[in-house]
Parts: C-alpha cells; sequence; structure tokens
C-alpha cells in the first residue's frame, strides 16, 4: 500500500490529518506519481475523507516550497494545484470549502491565471463568501460580469466578499471607498480591519495605498492581554498576501528596523511609492509590565 493509499484509509476511518507530511517529503521533493490516489480519491469519496485530502495535500504543498523555512506559506506545486481545482472543485461540499480556502490563502495569483475558466464556473455554479474571495486573487478576464451578475440577486447583493470581487475586478467606485476607509482609519484596529480588505483587494491602488502607510505608527493596544502590536504588521501581512514569494514582506523577517527598511526597499521598486514621515521607532510584538500578585 502506498503512503497516499495508507493516508486514504485513515481518513475512511476517521482519523483526522496530523502533520507533517513526512512520507511525501522524504525525497526532498513531490512526485505526482505519489499523489495520484489522492486524485482519484477526490473523485469519489465522501465530504470527511475529502476534506483530510485537501487539508494534507495544502500543507505538504507549503512544506515542500523552498520558502517554507523563512516563513513562507506558498502552494506552488503544480500537480497540487492541479488536483485542488479540478478534484478539489468537483462537489459541492467540504472538500470543495477547504480547497477555495487552500487556494484562496495560499496559491500565488499567477499561478491561478492557467485555472480561470475552471474558477470562474466554479463560481457560476457554486457561489460562495469564499469562491468571490478566491475570484478576486485571480483576476480572471471576464469575471467582473459574473461578480456584477451575482450582486444584483438578493441572495447576494450585501455579501461583503463580492464587493471585495467587484473592487478586485475594476468596479473603481467600490475600490476608492474601501482605499477611503484605510487612509481615514485613526485607530490600529480600523486601520488593521481595512488593510486586510485591500489586501484582499489586490488592485494597484489597492496595494499602493498599503504600501504608503508602511511608516503608520498606529498599535493596536491589548492591555487587557499585556500587549500591543503596530499595525504595520497588519499591513505588511496584506501585502504578503499579493506577493507571497518576497519573504521581505514576511513578519518572521522582522526582527528590527532593518526588516522594516528591507520592506520598504521592496515597496518603493515594485510599487513606486515614497514617505514624507520617517520611519517610527521600531515595534512589531511588544508587551505591557504584568502585574505582580499581591499576598
Amino acid at each position: 500500500m502506498s503512503p497516499a493509499e495508507a493516508a486514504i484509509a485513515r481518513f475512511r476511518s476517521g482519523e483526522r490529518y496530523q502533520p507533517p507530511p513526512s512520507a511525501f517529503l522524504s525525497s526532498g521533493h513531490i512526485r505526482a506519481e505519489d499523489l495520484q490516489p489522492f486524485g482519484d480519491a477526490l473523485r469519489v469519496e465522501r465530504p470527511t475523507v475529502r476534506e483530510e485530502i485537501v487539508r494534507l495535500l495544502a500543507d505538504l504543498g507549503q512544506r515542500a516550497d523552498p520558502l517554507y523555512a523563512q516563513g513562507g506559506q506558498l502552494i506552488r506545486e503544480p500537480y497540487i494545484l492541479t488536483l485542488l481545482v479540478d478534484e478539489g472543485l468537483i462537489k459541492d461540499d467540504l472538500g470543495r470549502q477547504a480547497s477555495l480556502s487552500a487556494l484562496q490563502e495560499f496559491a500565488p495569483a499567477n499561478l491561478l491565471k492557467p485555472y480561470g475558466r475552471a474558477l470562474k464556473r466554479d463560481l457560476e455554479e457554486h457561489p460562495c463568501a469564499t469562491a468571490f474571495l478566491l475570484i478576486a486573487k485571480a483576476k480572471p478576464a471576464g469575471a467582473g460580469a459574473l461578480v456584477g451578475e451575482l450582486r444584483a440577486t438578493p441572495r447576494w447583493s450585501k455579501e461583503p466578499n463580492a464587493r471585495i470581487a467587484a473592487a478586485a475586478l475594476g468596479d473603481t467606485a467600490i475600490e476608492k471607498g474601501y482605499v477611503a476607509v484605510f487612509d481615514a482609519a485613526t485607530s490600529g484596529e480600523e486601520k488593521a480591519r481595512a488593510a486586510k480588505v485591500l489586501g484582499l483587494i489586490g488592485t494597484e491602488t489597492a496595494l499602493k495605498a498599503l504600501a504608503s502607510a508602511l511608516r503608520s505608527d498606529l498599535t493596536i493596544d491589548r492591555p487587557d492581554l499585556y500587549f500591543k502590536r503596530s499595525v504595520r504588521v497588519d499591513i505588511l501581512e496584506a501585502l504578503s498576501y499579493n506577493f507571497p514569494g518576497e519573504p521581505a514582506l514576511y513578519e518572521s523577517q522582522i526582527n528590527d528596523d532593518s526588516g522594516y527598511e528591507r520592506a520598504e526597499r521592496f515597496c518603493e521598486t515594485r510599487l513606486g511609492v515614497s514617505w514624507k514621515q520617517p520611519r517610527p521607532p521600531y515595534l512589531k510584538i511588544g508587551g505591557y509590565p504584568i502585574p505582580v500578585p499581591r499576598d
């Protein structure tokens, strides 16, 4: 029995996927023939088994990527991407939801381009909140009209992710509204929420707005949990969603002020932004003094 067949048997018995997927990483690279049984199973298995297969494939794809050790979370292995799209989305069930999430969170947008037609068909046949975000990321040609048609229906007219998809696909009025919310935010919490939305939109305008705020001095303060965090971490996360292959944007690489400097240098080069204000004093995550109980 191959490692894939053994994993499928465990999932059929009710086991959940437990990382890491060591059996598939022993050779140092992913071999399509080792994963082929997963494709067959994704076509016929029940939803819970399909879900666990997708969880394994998504984890495997990330761990096999060269940037994983630096904090990267990318799925770039072509065969895994094909399995997630062609077999993962074949049924509207838990397996599909897991596939949508994995593709939306971890697949670089440029690698989703060849699957544009399949992703549009999936959204058209089974629209859901995550499918809108995946379409927003992939930005396939002609998807704007489909998103517009869906947003015109009562079911999706008020769906936030459908608005995000519309902004990502060319609705400049919605896009400008989101940028205005981000620019006007005066608290760290508001700025962080708005940054995440701009990251999901991922247009050049949205990305430039994010990068232009990389010298924000806003923080998210949680004295009840004894920590505070610079909102720049949230801005970098939103940028990294769109440039997942750029380690300078990873939170794990921000360990002193030089980390922020490297991130800014990338944004200057890639997005053409600049800053008038000086860089704030270094902060990623800081702590508050923890009170000592008195006798």
